[in-house]
């Protein structure tokens, strides 16, 4: 009896350190490169003032370098990586928690760091916020979307946005 315990307590410490090693050696997508918009005429990218958590993610010309980095896990259909700041790994691009703006938020699995990557045929991307989307109240998907003009806060809203608002990315 004695050896059926240590024999299921092996195996419960193995199936448990598999999905670990797993997460934590899980390549990035995209590392060391910049977010930035796909408009032909500017080319805004993801960035901040400072890696400080709430800093509000902003236009730049020149923006951060990010890390994409899969979650192994899925949203509305499409893989779900968190976007973590190549300087700070423990900085990840999140929505405020009232869903009005895109800041830098801690990416121990808080709230609104989990995007969901659509890639459209062009090679462009789309980022859908997970928490945005299921926190606005309208039902539909919330995207990453920034004002294509500098120094303005990124945020999240739905595919048919309004007034100059861009929500297509590449990598650079």
């Amino acid at each position: 009896m004695f050896r059926n315990a240590i024999r299921v307590t092996a195996i419960l410490v193995a199936a448990l350190a598999i999905p670990v090693t797993v997460l934590t050696a899980a390549p990035s997508a995209y590392a060391g490169s910049r977010l930035c918009e796909t408009n032909a005429s500017n080319n805004y990218c993801l960035g901040s003032a400072d890696t400080s958590f709430y800093t509000s993610i902003v236009t730049k010309s020149t923006g951060r370098d990010l890390n994409l980095t899969p979650l192994g896990s899925s949203y509305l259909g499409y893989p779900l990586y968190l976007i973590q700041f190549s300087s700070v790994a423990a900085d990840c691009v999140g929505v405020s928690n009232d869903v009005s703006h895109v800041e830098i938020k801690p990416c121990n699995g808080g709230t609104g760091t989990y995007w969901a990557e659509e890639k459209v045929s062009s090679g462009h991307i789309y980022f859908i916020n997970r928490y945005a989307t299921e926190h606005v109240n309208d039902g539909k998907a919330q995207f990453l979307t920034g004002k294509n003009t500098a120094d303005t806060s990124f945020f999240t809203a739905d595919p048919n946005a309004c007034c100059g608002d861009y929500q297509v990315y590449e990598w650079k």
